[in-house]
């Protein structure tokens, strides 16, 4: 596989791009021209996190945005979005009590334990390193707007919004 160059700016270019997990190093970890353990940190995560996807949602395909579609974008979380191939073992997998909820960003968390318990506006997976979401076909879309945009910082310069690709995972 082989992702396009990026462009001027350090963005892919729109687009949704076929890569696999070494690309991504060689590209947006080695390539990229700052924080580079950051990112080494963000892969590692996600590649965590697409194994046990993988066995508890089954097989399917992966949206990667945010830090994997530019050199720029300096956001600690790594936003992911995963469409199941079997979307019913997907959703059998959320609703049998297992661990699956924990691969996704949950939002407005209330728990009980540790005492006295409390509220978290958004937990995010793999110890915040993966801002991940569960796609659906019908939607796709509206998630491929989503992981097009980008804001970050490039250094010495103003915060910037753009229109960039995205890269896509088979796992």
């Amino acid at each position: 596989m082989t992702l396009p160059p990026l462009d001027g700016q350090g963005l892919l270019p729109v687009g949704r791009h076929a890569t696999d997990p070494q690309e991504l190093h060689d590209v947006f970890v080695d390539g990229a021209p700052s924080h580079k353990s950051l990112r080494e940190d963000l892969l590692a995560a996600y590649l965590v996190w697409s194994v046990r996807v993988h066995q508890c949602f089954g097989p399917g395909r992966v949206w990667l945005g945010d830090t994997f579609a530019t050199h720029w974008v300096e956001d600690p979380a790594l936003r992911v979005c995963f469409f199941p191939a079997q979307p019913m073992m997907a959703e059998n997998a959320l609703t049998s009590g297992d661990s699956a909820m924990g691969l996704l960003t949950l939002e407005d968390v209330i728990y009980s334990t540790p005492s006295p318990g409390g509220h978290i506006n958004q937990m995010k997976a793999v110890g915040g390193m993966l801002d991940a979401s569960l796609g659906i076909d019908e939607l796709a879309t509206d998630v491929d707007l989503l992981m097009s945009l980008v804001v970050g910082r490039r250094p010495g310069r103003p915060p910037l919004a753009a229109v960039t690709g995205y890269c896509e995972l088979r796992i």
